[in-house]
């Protein structure tokens, strides 16, 4: 039987859903799952600029719109969450209109709406979730599969040894958080799945993607994300079947190095150990390139923030744009305070998780000490994914492996 917020012979928490209604909502899950993995795949075409709306949004917030009995149904299984979510939205709401009062930048009113989009990824991703995670998982890893594989086609349609490639984003480091945040999307799916084939291909089709950005921080991220994976995955008693898949996959991945990526691999290969040789070397491999200066040199700011917007006022001479670190613009643009409410959203969401899932944020961390990907749905659809999984696990009782690689 498919598992669900309601595990057999286990009462739920909340009484508020009757087996009829339960029945229904499945039913509704099926027919929503597809146009999620849509969204996935979607997520791929940048036909606008960045920061501007795109075809996945639509399809989101489309899904959305149809999956409001089911978001509504099941939220007192996320309440506190949404709840602790909508305070720290509210707080970037007054980070960024106070500022705005200072430098009528408009990039400060747009930044809360980034925040309340990825709040709606959030409940919709821990609503599907929940009512079969095992469905939720097969569509999204198919999902994940597919997107990879529609990346690659494109990336080697459009393939330039000689400079980043962007496939079909607008910048490559666009390309190398996507393949990064995919392979935590897609391990999350495996978590409690033995090694297969399948599993190779992503990551050979993930990691090609990275080193094709020649993204740094995407690389050495990556390369964390699928040594972790490995871990978890080789042990005595998948042995038999590691030793079966492995010449399988090797073939497979040999197959489209030796034949299809040809010369271009082996320069790949040069490009990506020099990317990784030149670590620290960069103009912006340090700490005023990536404007984390910025919170030194306006203290001022540290108590209630400076907000997403308005970098004028804080042009150091290298770039007037934001702080490339997701932790930077935490800590700067939205002070102490605001800091604080983050760290309490980030405690609901991961409070009581696995350890094999929590892991997994380490890949991210070391991503974005030099990018900004808080505001990628990607990011938010993993963190849902993480609290669903708490949630079942705690309902089914199911508390064995928790602390457990």
């Amino acid at each position: 039987m498919a598992s669900s917020f309601f595990p057999t012979g286990a009462r739920p928490v909340h009484q508020h859903t009757d087996n009829a209604l339960l029945s229904k909502l499945r039913q509704k899950q099926g027919m929503l799952l597809p146009w999620l993995a849509l969204f996935f795949v979607s997520f791929l075409f940048y036909i606008f600029d960045s920061g501007g709306l795109q075809i996945s949004n639509l399809i989101l917030v489309v899904i959305v719109v149809f999956s409001l009995g089911i978001m509504t149904s099941l939220f007192p299984y996320y309440r506190t969450i949404a709840i602790t979510f909508l305070v720290w939205i509210g707080y970037t709401v007054f980070a960024n209109m106070f500022n705005f009062i200072i430098d009528s930048d408009t990039r400060l009113l747009l930044a809360p709406t980034y925040y309340f989009y990825n709040f709606l990824v959030f409940t919709l991703i821990f609503s599907l979730f929940m009512l079969d995670d095992n469905r939720f998982k097969k569509w999204i890893a198919v999902a994940c599969l597919c997107a990879a594989a529609a990346e690659f086609t494109a990336i080697l349609f459009t393939l330039n040894v000689s400079v980043r490639a962007e496939g079909t984003f607008n910048n490559p480091n666009q390309l190398g958080y996507w393949a990064l945040a995919t392979t935590m999307i897609y391990a999350l799916c495996k978590l409690d799945k033995p090694l297969t084939v399948s599993d190779f291909l992503l990551l050979f089709l993930c990691c090609a993607a990275a080193a094709f950005s020649l993204s740094k921080a995407a690389m050495v991220s990556i390369a964390v994300a699928l040594i972790i994976f490995l871990y978890q995955k080789i042990s005595v008693k998948n042995f038999l079947r590691i030793f079966i898949i492995l010449p399988l996959a090797g073939g497979a991945i040999y197959t489209i190095w030796e034949y299809i990526l040809a010369d271009a691999g082996t320069k790949l290969v040069d490009l990506s150990v020099n990317r990784i040789n030149k670590i620290g070397q960069d103009s912006d491999d340090n700490a005023a390139g990536r404007n984390y200066d910025r919170i030194w040199r306006f203290p001022e700011y540290l108590a209630i923030g400076a907000g997403e917007g308005g970098y004028s006022r804080f042009t150091t001479g290298i770039r007037n744009n934001e702080i490339h670190s997701a932790f930077g613009t935490i800590i700067f643009s939205y002070g102490l305070v605001g800091s604080m409410f983050f760290l309490a959203l980030m405690h609901r969401i991961l409070y009581r998780a696995r350890t094999s899932a929590l892991i997994y944020l380490v890949p991210w961390m070391l991503y974005s000490l030099t990018h900004q990907s808080l505001r990628s749905p990607l990011f938010w659809t993993f963190l849902a994914m993480i609290a669903a999984d708490t949630a079942l696990r705690r309902l089914r009782g199911d508390t064995a492996s928790v602390n457990t690689v």
